[in-house]
C-alpha cells in the first residue's frame, strides 16, 4: 500500500499489487463520494467533517502498527487514522501552524514526531492525548523530523539550514546535542537516518549537493563528522531515504524530477567498517 498527500485536503491510499488502477483503494477524509474529491466546484462544499480542509502536507505510515497512518495539513492539524475504520478519523491535533512534517517512532507506536512552520518540534503520546507534548523550539520554519534509530535522539531541520538534534528523554527547555550549521550552501536541508547502520545520517541541501555524515560520537557541542559530500545532477534535494531493508542504497529526488538510487558501499565502509560489512 502507499499512502499519498497533494494539495488536496485527503489522503489517497493506493493498492501497489493491483495493475492498472484508476482509484485509490481508501480515501482519509474528502467527500463520501469520490467524484467530489475532483472537481473544484463540488469538493469544498462536500468535505466530510473529520476531513483536512487544506492541502495534506505530511503523511506517515507507522512502522508497528501498520493499519496506523498520520497527516499533517495547511489546516494546522494532525489526524490519526486507523486503514481498517478508513470512514472515520482516529482523533485531530490542533496546531498553531502549518504542520510539514511527521515521523512515528520506530519501535514505540504511541509516540509521534511532527514539525511545521512555527519552528516548534512536537513530541506526543498518542495513548494520552489530553497529556502536554514536548516542545522543541528552533529559530526558523521546520522542514523535516525523525527519530534517530538507536538512540534516544530527536531531528529537526529547518528552512535556514540547520540540522538541530535534541535528547527526547529531556523537556521543553533543552538545548541541542548538536547541531549542523547549514550543511549545504543554499537555505533548506533535508535529511534521514539509516535504520540499518545507526549513527548513519543523509542530509540533501538546495545547493543539489548530497552529504554522508558520522553522528556516532556527536554530542556535547561535537557535531557529526562528514564522510562525503557530492552532487549527482538531482538539482535542489527534496528528499532523502534510505533504503529500509539494504544498508548500502540510498534513494533521492530533486528539482530535475530524476529520482537518483546510490550505492554507499564505498563510501560508508572504510568509516562503518564492522556494521558495513
Amino acid at each position: 500500500m502507499l499512502a499519498i498527500g497533494t494539495m488536496l485536503p485527503f489522503i489517497e491510499v493506493w493498492a501497489l499489487d493491483v495493475m492498472d488502477s484508476v482509484s485509490p483503494a481508501i480515501v482519509l477524509g474528502g467527500c463520501a463520494k469520490l467524484e467530489h474529491n475532483y472537481s473544484k466546484k463540488t469538493l469544498r462544499q462536500n468535505l466530510l467533517p473529520h476531513s483536512h480542509t487544506e492541502a495534506v502536507l505530511s503523511v506517515r505510515w507507522n512502522a508497528v502498527a501498520q493499519n496506523i497512518v498520520a497527516s499533517g495539513s495547511a489546516d494546522h492539524t494532525i489526524k490519526l487514522w486507523d486503514l481498517n475504520q478508513p470512514e472515520q478519523c482516529l482523533g485531530t491535533y490542533r496546531e498553531a501552524e502549518k504542520v510539514q512534517s511527521l515521523d512515528w517512532h520506530p519501535t514505540e507506536p504511541n509516540h509521534l514526531l511532527s514539525g511545521g512552520f512555527d519552528g516548534v518540534m512536537l513530541l506526543r503520546d498518542c495513548r494520552a492525548p489530553t497529556q502536554s507534548a514536548q516542545r522543541y523550539s528552533l529559530p526558523d520554519v521546520i522542514e523535516h523530523v525523525e527519530f534517530m534509530p538507536g538512540a534516544d535522539l530527536v531531528l529537526a531541520s529547518t528552512s535556514s539550514g540547520v540540522v538541530a538534534a535534541f535528547d527526547a528523554r529531556q523537556g521543553a527547555s533543552a538545548a541541542p546535542l548538536w547541531q549542523l550549521a547549514q550543511p549545504h550552501r543554499q537555505g533548506e536541508v533535508t535529511f534521514n537516518c539509516s535504520r540499518q547502520l545507526p549513527g548513519l545520517l543523509a542530509t540533501g541541501g538546495k545547493d543539489g549537493e548530497i552529504a554522508l555524515w558520522d553522528a556516532r560520537s556527536a554530542g556535547g557541542g561535537a557535531a557529526p563528522q562528514k564522510i562525503v559530500q557530492r552532487a549527482y545532477g538531482t538539482g535542489a534535494v527534496l528528499a532523502v531515504s534510505f533504503h529500509p531493508n539494504a544498508p548500502h542504497i540510498l534513494g533521492a529526488c530533486g528539482a530535475s524530477g530524476q529520482p537518483l538510487v546510490y550505492t554507499l558501499m564505498a563510501d560508508v565502509q572504510p568509516v562503518f567498517a564492522r556494521q558495513a560489512a
